[in-house]
């Protein structure tokens, strides 16, 4: 029986069993938990009700519920083991995903292509809620001094932020959505992706050839 009923709640997420759970042991109302966590309460009916299956303020949500994001988000570790962060810092959480699901990235796609991710990483970078983590493939933006985002790390990309002159950026080559991650340099009206490493040749960026996804807001090297 406990099998059954275990299988059932599962069609309601672990997210929203995990929430339910501390808000019974804390005796917090939809309410309550949305005025500590600063999310709407419709928010917190839609989590609890598994009608969201991720969210980028689990952070804020687990500290509201004196817990930690991985035990909110998966059920891994302790469910009252609390969650120190510096309340002066807005941490959020965004999906890490594959250069694959990255060349399909768009508002229709990003509800199914969360429910894959590879896992769930923090920021204190403030991006739109379209934002995502992929990680860096190759050394064309490895440089030995200045800026240089090497193989191994982590970016995080804004989809909905327009991209400027300067700006690191990641896109897609058509047709075959090979992911390029450059530097958008416009010159005269012309629009070219310039790796930071000089080994690496500078692309003419083709309107019918290539497709900005998003801008880089931050990169970092996890190590664990």
């Amino acid at each position: 029986m406990h099998i059954a009923l275990t299988i059932l709640a599962g069609m309601k997420t672990q997210l929203a069993i995990n929430i339910r759970k501390r808000m019974r042991e804390m005796k917090l109302t939809q309410l309550q938990l949305a005025q500590i966590a600063g999310v709407s309460q419709v928010t917190i009916h839609k989590l609890i009700n598994g009608k969201i299956i991720n969210s980028s303020r689990i952070v804020d949500l687990a500290k509201a519920l004196e817990t930690r994001p991985e035990w909110l988000q998966y059920g891994v570790g302790e469910p009252k083991a609390e969650y120190t962060v510096d309340t002066n810092i807005k941490t959020r959480m965004f999906p890490l995903i594959t250069e694959a699901q990255a060349a399909r990235w768009s508002k229709k796609t990003i509800e199914r292509i969360h429910k894959k991710a590879l896992s769930w990483e923090i920021t204190s970078s403030d991006p739109s809620s379209n934002a995502f983590w992929l990680t860096v493939n190759g050394n064309s933006m490895s440089t030995q001094s200045g800026t240089s985002i090497p193989d191994g790390y982590n970016i995080l990309v804004d989809a909905s932020k327009k991209a400027k002159h300067g700006d690191l950026v990641v896109a897609k080559r058509l047709p075959d959505s090979q992911i390029l991650f450059k530097q958008l340099i416009i010159d005269s009206g012309e629009k070219y992706l310039k790796p930071l490493n000089e080994a690496y040749k500078l692309i003419e960026f083709d309107e019918e050839l290539h497709q900005i996804i998003g801008v880089v807001l931050e990169a970092n090297l996890k190590l664990a």
